[in-house]
């Protein structure tokens, strides 16, 4: 078929006028095989030989069992399944390579070997088997994906035709979402994550929202969240399921993050170990020689492209108990806020202790690398992904806790011990001052790297919420010393996008909003400086405790708070207490 007549290919049914056959509804509904194993139980316990198999589809937490007649066998059109064509082999190849280039070192949701032998025969011929309709869902949603970041150099995708092609490839799959939900299994979760992520792309969140809220449903109705109940499955399959699932965890969990509200997932509602790296991801960095100890039996293995999922893991399991945290104290005790923060933030530093220098930015920092380094390329986005998701991690941990102007009137943050209070605004204060650094001279390489992937996306909320903290942090004293760091801090994060050369829609509204907090910044300094009527209030407010300054810290040398403020290499006032803002040392 050629890419015009695919291009122009509309559903079966428009071309037909009517609705295609459902081959799905031929199947034999029969009991799911937990309640078959629970019948077979109690009927063998009473010694009953003659029970039956009935129907079971009306009874909640039952499923029908796949059909196994010869029409599920028999291979079809790609169209009469799933409503649409697969682009020509090339231009499907292309766009795969498209999607595996710019999101599979970032979100692998999949094993890309055992994902192209099933596809190949599929693209080739554009015949399929009924009953792999899952993952000819999942492949469409793929493909969607890999035309938003396609190569913009490859002949094959640079037309209009291709957009308009992922115009109807994106109707497919949005007219078969209910479907992969009716019959859950582990294609059709991943296709509602990675759905969830196009929407994101597409700016529309609440959808994304949504879809991301149904692959959690999806995935715990189907057991992927509890590795006991999967049974003897083989190697690679048992690696698949864990990425699923660790990929829907912190799918969920960077959602509940930037919506606000607590996770629908949790450390504790969930039994499935960190996965393991398949063949084609034991790619290590030239010279490495660090070790990557395993959360699950303390064993080591060398560093891997697949170690940055683990470790991304890990810090999204402390996250989702942080969203839960925050959310239950609004109702809990001084004490027990206190506690667990205090508990939650050690977690968060011991996390950071244990990552290896490979993940680490500021070991890429000034290092510029070619296109004859792809693997360093990769390791040194990942690092920058970590050390943002770290940051804006700490931030929602710690930003509940940081009075506005006046005292809170919540009786619960006005209880709150005074030094965790503090802590919490130089944490605030650090983690966004670091991330408004991502822009610098000596990091741009890596921001700029990537243009043509999700995660610019993902980094510019976290921007945008490190620069919306540093706001809030400057208008709480806007004429103090480091009021004007938080200011040049908001700087650096609007002129981020235009040194890396970054057009995401949230880049370019993020800026806007800020650009806009800037002048609600500076207004406000005007006005406290004109409310200065004599010195004595002058004096009263150099004299306040700045919040650059961590409460056990003193004075070198006797000075008073507003002398000797330096300057270091990122251009970040300093007072005389001396903190850093590279690896977080301010509260060790």
């Amino acid at each position: 078929m050629s890419s015009e007549a695919w291009i122009n290919l509309k559903p079966a049914e428009a071309q037909s006028g009517t609705s295609p056959p459902d081959p799905g509804r031929k199947r034999v509904r029969n009991a799911c095989a937990r309640c078959r194993r629970q019948k077979l139980k109690i009927f063998r316990t009473y010694r009953f030989p003659n029970h039956h198999s009935h129907d079971v589809d009306a009874i909640p937490d039952a499923a029908p069992a796949e059909d196994s007649s010869i029409d599920r066998q028999r291979l079809i059109p790609v169209s009469d399944i799933i409503g649409v064509s697969f682009p020509p082999q090339d231009v499907s190849h292309a766009l795969l390579q498209s999607y595996i280039d710019a999101m599979h070192w970032y979100l692998t949701v999949f094993d890309e070997s055992s994902l192209l032998s099933q596809l190949e025969p599929i693209f080739r011929s554009g015949l399929a088997e009924a009953h792999q309709k899952p993952l000819l869902m999942l492949a469409l949603v793929v493909l969607v994906i890999g035309i938003r970041f396609r190569n913009p150099i490859d002949e094959r995708l640079d037309s209009a035709d291709v957009e308009r092609a992922g115009e109807t490839l994106v109707e497919a799959a949005q007219k078969g979402y209910l479907f992969s939900m009716e019959m859950p299994t582990v294609e059709s979760v991943a296709f509602s994550f990675l759905l969830s992520c196009h929407y994101t792309f597409s700016q529309q969140p609440n959808l994304s929202a949504i879809a991301m809220d149904a692959a959690v449903n999806a995935a715990q109705a189907i057991g992927l969240h509890q590795e006991s109940t999967w049974g003897t499955v083989s190697f690679v399959e048992r690696q698949i399921r864990r990425r699923v699932w660790w990929t829907v965890f912190t799918g969920a969990t960077y959602m509940a993050l930037t919506h606000g509200r607590p996770s629908r997932v949790s450390e504790e509602s969930c039994n499935v170990q960190p996965p393991e790296d398949l063949e084609g991801d034991v790619v290590t960095l030239s010279g490495s020689a660090s070790l990557e100890v395993r959360r699950h039996d303390g064993r080591t293995q060398p560093l891997s492209l697949s170690s940055y999922v683990r470790y991304r893991n890990q810090i999204y399991i402390i996250a989702a108990s942080i969203s839960r945290h925050v959310d239950a104290s609004r109702s809990q005790q001084a004490e027990v806020v206190a506690k667990n923060t205090r508990r939650l933030h050690q977690r968060l530093l011991e996390w950071e202790k244990s990552v290896p220098p490979e993940l680490q930015l500021e070991t890429y920092a000034g290092c510029e690398y070619g296109s004859d380094r792809p693997h360093q390329r990769m390791f040194a986005m990942q690092a920058m992904a970590l050390q943002m998701a770290y940051d804006n991690i700490q931030l929602a941990l710690a930003r509940p806790f940081v009075p506005e102007k006046r005292e809170p009137t919540a009786t619960h943050l006005r209880a709150c011990n005074h030094d965790l209070r503090n802590v919490s605004l130089q944490q605030c204060f650090t983690s966004a001052m670091r991330t408004s650094m991502i822009g610098n001279s000596s990091t741009v390489h890596i921001l700029r790297s990537m243009e043509n992937s999700p995660i610019n996306i993902h980094l510019g909320v976290h921007a945008f919420a490190a620069g919306v903290v540093l706001g809030s942090l400057a208008l709480r004293s806007p004429v103090l010393p480091e009021a004007q760091d938080c200011k040049r801090g908001i700087v650096r994060i609007i002129q981020a996008p235009r040194a890396a050369g970054l057009t995401a829609q949230v880049w370019v509204q993020a800026s806007a909003v800020l650009t806009d907090l800037l002048h609600v910044v500076a207004s406000e300094e005007v006005a406290a400086l004109l409310s200065e009527q004599d010195d004595s209030v002058r004096t009263r407010i150099l004299s306040m405790s700045p919040f650059g300054k961590p409460p056990d810290c003193k004075p070198v040398g006797g000075r008073r708070f507003g002398t000797n403020i330096t300057a270091d290499r990122h251009g970040v006032r300093r007072g005389p207490w001396r903190f850093r803002i590279g690896r977080f040392n301010c509260f060790r």
